[in-house]
């Protein structure tokens, strides 16, 4: 490279070029290249071992080129460089490529399987806007079907809508947001989607508006759904996408809707002929829940808060993208001149908006990655240990197999922690969990989960106990957020007015079954002694 390409190179990166893009992804390439070395990311090694040596180099070890040389580091270095020196194939600026995060990018990728992409951002929220972002201007959808779950993903839709509409958020920007193509509609139930696939259609593009899925859409699944951990069939909607995208095509043949194709955004091979799903994967990160961008199950994205259990010490803020690997912006077969992938568009978009992770964030959630499948494991554990306890299924409990609805206001509140422990879960009006047999949601997590999750939610008999057990328990932090190796309790409802008033979130760290155990089985007597419910 000549002197004064180097020069115009980095003028490139310090302007904000898409050049900048360019030098990001040739250093990827560049780094997998050089020297005959390449990651250590084998599928056929256990995901356990991936985690631990997917970002490892293979190749000849040489000798230390100076006291400053990091390639014999066994524990990956912290880089806090913002910009590096001029040179082929190597980063440029920080916002567009940086070692340090795409090392993590890679171990992240490599948990979810052969078939994924990582990227990382500086906030879950602002992983969830960079989906949306991406799936409504890069790929032209028009509707976002979500129903509950997270109250931030909505708020990160009102701002889209409020964006679109050139108005402050707010019911008038989600009218004019919907007139000008982009709306949020409620989320079918699997139910409603089974009779809306059995039942008949036709090829009148009219009759579209009908269709409960239609092309064009974004089917927003949080599964499991914060709080109450219901657990939504990814295989099933992913049906009923395809299903929607056949008819389209269908009604495309059939000439009947070829007025709507070209006016609509991207032309031919556009969004008019496409959907996508989108799965949030937050409270069931590897190894509970994955092999969600597999061909059966075939998320178009996945995103993670890595705050929650990736990260798992609740100290590092960030989010993440799982995108299939090669997967192209254009529909397969369609004339749109977009031929990025998914990954370079979102790359593309997240050095424009600067939703980069900082760099001590980005290696501490490389360090935590290494220990993910031990603690996950122990909490999915532990969580499902402590749901049978609640429920009346497992044991602990006085009455094996009794629901809470079956002696709820007629229980005694126990005053010695042997009473306690049998006579707590009776206080309850409901226990949700994947695990539970007695959860609606049980069959599609049996399919879908290898663990049922950390995160589980119990219903008091009254507000005032609900809000009162979080301060009341001696092991559970009285707090927000979920995934930590220290366990949580919160009152969900100051938060989310959504959720039922007498709902608790437990999150569950990698303390003693027994002894979590105890302070729940203390504190849920002591708060029902002391706000006993209406009669």
């Amino acid at each position: 490279m000549s002197r004064q390409r180097i020069v115009d190179v980095v003028r490139d990166c310090l302007s904000g070029s898409p050049l900048l893009l360019a030098v990001s992804a040739a250093a990827t390439a560049q780094r997998n290249s050089r020297s005959g070395t390449s990651c250590n990311s084998d599928e056929r090694l256990h995901p356990t071992t991936r985690a631990i040596h997917a970002d490892s180099q293979k190749g000849t070890r040489g000798p230390r080129a100076s006291p400053f040389d990091h390639s014999l580091d066994v524990a990956a270095p912290i880089g806090v460089s913002t910009t590096f020196e001029a040179m082929p194939g190597g980063p440029c600026y920080s916002r567009a490529a940086h070692p340090t995060r795409e090392r993590c990018e890679a171990v992240l990728a490599s948990l979810e399987g052969p078939a994924a992409e990582a990227l990382l951002y500086s906030s879950g929220q602002a992983a969830t806007h960079a989906a949306l972002h991406h799936l409504l201007a890069d790929r032209g959808a028009r509707r976002v079907l979500i129903s509950g779950g997270y109250h931030g993903t909505h708020q990160a839709l009102d701002q889209l809508q409020a964006l679109k509409a050139g108005q402050p958020p707010g019911p008038n920007a989600s009218h004019a947001a919907a007139a000008l193509g982009f709306k949020i509609v409620q989320l079918p139930s699997e139910a409603e989607l089974l009779a809306w696939l059995s039942a008949p259609w036709s090829l009148n593009e009219s009759d579209s508006n009908d269709d409960l899925v239609r092309a064009g859409d974004i089917l927003w699944l949080e599964t499991p759904k914060n709080p109450a951990c219901e657990v939504a069939d990814v295989a099933l909607y992913r049906l009923a996408v395809n299903e929607a995208i056949r008819r389209a095509a269908l009604r495309k043949e059939a000439g009947a809707g070829s007025k709507a194709d070209t006016s609509s955004p991207g032309g031919a091979g556009s969004a008019a002929t496409r959907a996508f799903v989108v799965v949030d994967s937050t409270f069931a990160p590897p190894p509970a829940q994955v092999g969600l961008l597999n061909p059966e199950t075939a998320a178009d994205l996945v995103m993670h808060s890595t705050t929650k259990s990736l990260a798992g010490h609740s100290d590092a803020l960030g989010g993440a993208l799982l995108v299939p690997k090669g997967a192209s912006v254009s529909t397969s077969g369609g004339q749109s001149s977009d031929q990025r992938t998914v990954y370079d568009a979102l790359r593309t978009q997240r050095a424009a908006l600067g939703s980069v992770p900082g760099s001590l964030e980005t290696w501490l959630l490389l360090r935590s990655l290494r220990t993910l499948h031990l603690r996950v494991e122990r909490q999915c554990d532990t969580a499902s240990k402590l749901a049978a306890w609640l429920d009346g299924s497992g044991s602990g409990n006085s009455s094996p197999g009794a629901s809470q609805s079956s002696q709820g206001r007629n229980a005694v509140v126990a005053t010695t922690p042997d009473l306690a422990l049998k006579s707590a879960p009776e206080l309850l009006a409901k226990v949700s969990h994947p695990s539970l047999a007695s959860c609606a949601c049980h069959a599609a997590a049996k399919k879908q989960m290898a663990l049922y999750g950390g995160v589980l939610a119990i219903e008091l008999r009254s507000l005032a106990a609900a809000k009162a057990l979080p301060s009341r328990l001696k092991l559970f932090k009285d707090a927000t957020s979920l995934g930590g190796v220290d366990s949580k309790a919160e009152w969900r409802w100051q938060y989310d007015k959504q959720v039922p008033r007498g709902l608790v979130r437990l999150s569950i760290g990698l303390e003693d079954f027994h002894d979590l155990q105890k302070d729940l089985a203390q504190g849920i007597c002591e708060v029902e002694r002391e706000f006993p419910p209406e009669q």
